[in-house]
């Protein structure tokens, strides 16, 4: 099969196409042909070196962590999901979504909605359960909840703000001044540009915060929470390891998100999706043989929503 691979860290010019074995799926895993695959900040980081320790040091690495394709392969199931079936899934940290074909646990895997197409669904996995994830396990978000979201125009963030508002809370979203409409658009009941207001200088509190970018330092935003309220973050940064080891003794709460697969949580992003609840704006889709240029993009920290690539082209 076809996969962009890497050999060694580095820049994006260390992904390459090569012919590799289809991968054999193990028990409880069913395989999937690959037509699309969505790409995440994530990515890059492993193909630079920067989160190797998540990794096993085995080269070459398929990248990747997000797909949606059609299943070929079920015999190591119990057969939930039948040959042919159109599904969506989030890999775990190995990754394997830049291949044509990728074995994955049937518990990670979901089907997609009828009308939802491979480039729409690829883009929800990783992102849309980093969102998910974090506004109903970690900040338990409930109607009438005042949160804020900082970098809503992101893939996690764009995601965010659309869960938040179909749970029927007040959202004030954080992003450039090039992104307001954008974001407005989302449902965000108030946008403001990051550019000429500060998160930590923002005169509001909230019951959560959601730092999807990962920059805002605990101590800053501390003041912002109501008694009960609680921090999110997609960055683990040691000051933040330390003040989540202390939830269980104070009444603000600080968490670092830890995204799992979880078919059965995408199954329920996909009904959003259904309803219309949850959009996925997708900036720009790139085919595989331009898999360099889109981790160059990737790395702009500029993208409006998602960037996925046909790996089915």
């Amino acid at each position: 099969m076809r996969a962009a691979i890497i050999n060694k860290y580095g820049k994006p010019d260390v992904l390459s196409i090569e012919d590799i074995d289809i991968p054999q799926p193990l028990k409880d895993q069913i395989l999937i042909k690959v037509n699309v695959a969505g790409l995440n900040p994530l990515d890059y980081k492993m193909r630079d070196g920067s989160l190797k320790f998540m990794t096993t040091k085995r080269f070459p690495k398929i990248l990747g962590g997000e797909v949606a394709g059609e299943v070929v392969d079920n015999s190591q199931t119990k057969g939930e999901f039948a040959i042919g079936d159109r599904v969506f899934a989030m890999l775990d940290y190995k990754g394997g979504a830049y291949g044509e074909y990728v074995a994955v646990n049937e518990n990670w895997v979901a089907h997609i909605p009828e009308h939802i197409d491979f480039v729409n669904a690829a883009a929800v996995p990783l992102a849309g359960l980093t969102a998910f994830q974090a506004l109903t396990e970690k900040g338990n978000i409930r109607k009438g909840m005042k949160i804020l979201i900082n970098g809503a125009s992101g893939g996690v963030g764009h995601y965010a703000v659309q869960i938040a508002k179909a749970y029927e809370c007040k959202v004030t979203a954080f992003c450039s001044a090039s992104n307001i409409e954008m974001v407005k658009n989302l449902g965000a009941d108030k946008v403001i540009d990051y550019n000429q207001t500060a998160v930590s200088d923002y005169k509001e509190k909230f019951h959560v915060i959601f730092d999807t970018v990962g920059i805002i330092p605990y101590r800053k935003i501390n003041k912002m929470l109501e008694t009960y309220g609680c921090f999110i973050s997609t960055y683990p940064s040691p000051g933040l390891v330390f003040r989540q080891s202390l939830n269980g003794f104070l009444f603000k709460r600080a968490w670092i998100i830890m995204t799992h697969p979880s078919g059965s949580d995408l199954e329920v992003l996909g009904n959003m999706m259904k309803q219309n609840q949850l959009i996925p704006h997708i900036e720009k889709v790139y085919p595989l043989n331009e898999i360099q240029e889109a981790h160059k993009h990737l790395e702009t920290h500029r993208v409006k929503g998602k960037l996925v690539v046909l790996i089915d082209d």
